[in-house]
């Protein structure tokens, strides 16, 4: 991410709490709010992933235990490759033709 980009989205994070007129005081006070507000967003998904289950879509004991270590967004992302890798066909290849020299 750029220094631009992170400016940009820092502005757009802050852009509810305050603007470039609000005096300092009130502004550590909106920060102190929008941090708040950030880390309930927080608690809230951890609690999710903590006390529910996704769906799986898969019988692949991995994708089970994949549902158990990760936070519900990396979960997803990994469920969909797992379902993507479906689509390709493996064969096996004889040993010899593995082998270094």
């Amino acid at each position: 991410m750029s220094t631009i980009q992170r400016s940009e989205s820092m502005n757009k994070y802050f852009k509810d709490y305050a603007n470039s007129s609000t005096p300092m005081s009130k502004f550590v006070l909106q920060y102190d709010k929008a941090l708040d507000t950030r880390y309930n967003k927080e608690r809230e998904k951890t609690f999710k992933t903590m006390n529910s289950k996704p769906i799986l879509k898969t019988f692949y004991l991995m994708e089970k235990e994949a549902s158990k270590v990760n936070t519900r967004k990396m979960f997803k992302r990994f469920q969909n490759e797992l379902i993507h890798l479906q689509h390709y066909v493996a064969e096996k290849i004889a040993n010899e033709q593995i082998q270094g020299p």
